[in-house]
């Protein structure tokens, strides 16, 4: 689908019944991922001749009004003027959004831009953002504007090549916004590695980080405390770095204050092996994958694991951040391109919401994996019926199972009054997403 360079409209796709997700987000360690008020930035995909498609999904619990506010792009083009546009979000279907292709943060435009959407509810509601260019796509549940902080640390994977960099957005939530920036390696702002440097921004606006290096590691803090959020991923990567399947990686970083102790890592449907990385915020933690203990020395250095078709459990003695890489369609012949998504702690989510499924030209499978309680097997539904016979054990934790739902092309309500967690994803050939 190609989409038109104007920044003086969006388009609203569909309300649809398409595949929807119950599921609520109130966090002991975690986020709560409802909330009336958001920002949202789209990073850099694969360097091509296709245009961008960005999107967002937006869910109610009730009929809502959901007023989507873009500034001017560019902050030279002064002939440019702001817009807002205004649209219902009904329960029980999925708000689709498209968004002009211009408010993709690319590296020849600069350093600072405003391209930051903001997205204003009456009620609560659950976005979520999606990028895809040509047969590369990655999507990420938004994080509302009170579940923000001041302090994050990036995640990213290995450059394949230096036309392909890696990346992250940084928006600022207020005026007069300082933001510090240590990076682990040289960026293309002209930022050393290892040495701070600070940057300047208002309400919206927007700040790109590129590199030729990894960037994970690096340490982005607002020094007086006012909340921004983070975006991170890569333009186009192999995951694993030695599997020629190259995609987007795309995801909302969660602040160090979200962090946990506690996860379970789950492979994805129909992949025999699964990649994830742990980063520490704190020196001397210690990291206990079913009961082999890694130690990470430093703050802002990561364990990468490869993992096959298992199941593990994780503790640590500080807090982490893990994000799991689904793996290139090369390395297995499955459906499936790289993708990221972080891993919520566990019994992150409790109760009641809308998540959506989202199809692309290649895009045609889509599956949930859920985790819950073995004493909450009674309370957990998908439309209406049980998942009695279809769950397993978690490893070390026989009180938790975990269970694969594959979704159709239809509706897809999942209910549980328990604690819980999920990971959603679609697979293709040589395309996929995760959140």
């Amino acid at each position: 689908m190609f989409l038109n360079k104007k920044h003086s409209f969006l388009r609203l796709v569909s309300f649809t019944f398409l595949a929807l997700f119950v599921l609520q987000a109130k966090a002991k360690e975690g986020i709560d991922y409802k909330g009336k008020s958001f920002w949202v930035g789209y990073l850099q995909s694969e360097v091509g001749p296709d245009p961008y498609e960005l999107s967002l999904q937006i869910t109610a619990d009730k009929k809502t009004t959901v007023t989507i506010k873009l500034k001017a792009a560019i902050i030279e083009a002064r002939s440019e003027k702001d817009w807002e546009q205004s649209f219902q979000v009904y329960p029980g279907s999925i708000t689709t959004i498209i968004i002009p292709e211009e408010y993709t943060t690319k590296t020849r435009e600069g350093k600072s831009t405003h391209k930051g959407l903001y997205i204003e509810a009456l009620d609560d509601v659950m976005v979520v953002a999606k990028n895809t260019s040509g047969s590369s796509s990655d999507a990420t549940v938004v994080i509302p504007i009170d579940q923000l902080g001041h302090e994050y640390y990036i995640m990213q994977y290995h450059v394949l090549k230096p036309q392909y960099p890696s990346q992250y957005l940084i928006l600022a939530t207020e005026d007069s916004t300082e933001v510090e920036l240590i990076n682990v390696a040289i960026s293309m702002d002209g930022g050393i590695s290892h040495v701070p440097y600070r940057i300047k921004l208002n309400k919206g606006d927007s700040y790109m980080v590129q590199s030729k290096r990894d960037l994970t590691g690096s340490r982005v803090r607002e020094v007086n405390g006012k909340k921004i959020a983070v975006f991170s991923g890569m333009t186009c990567a192999y995951v694993p770095r030695y599997c020629q399947s190259c995609d987007h990686l795309y995801e909302q970083i969660p602040p160090t204050e979200n962090w946990g102790h506690e996860f379970a890592l789950v492979p994805f449907d129909t992949r025999y092996k699964y990649v994830v990385r742990i980063l520490a915020k704190e020196d001397n933690t210690y990291v206990d994958v079913d009961g082999q203990r890694y130690t990470i020395a430093k703050a802002g250095k990561f364990l990468e694991l490869e993992l096959k078709e298992e199941v593990f459990y994780v503790t640590t003695s500080r807090p982490v951040m893990i994000c799991q890489y689904t793996i290139g369609t090369r390395c297995d012949k499955q459906r499936g391109d790289p993708s990221m998504v972080m891993v919520r702690p566990l019994q992150s989510f409790n109760g009641y919401t809308e998540l959506p499924a989202m199809n692309t030209e290649n895009i045609n499978r889509y599956y949930a994996t859920v985790m819950f309680k073995r004493d909450d097997l009674d309370k957990f539904t998908i439309n209406g019926k049980s998942v009695v016979g279809d769950y397993k054990e978690l490893p070390y934790r026989s009180e938790f199972v975990y269970a694969y739902i594959e979704l159709e092309s239809g509706g897809n309500t999942i209910e549980c009054d328990c604690g819980y967690n999920f990971i959603s994803y679609g697979l293709g050939w040589y395309e996929s997403y995760a959140y």
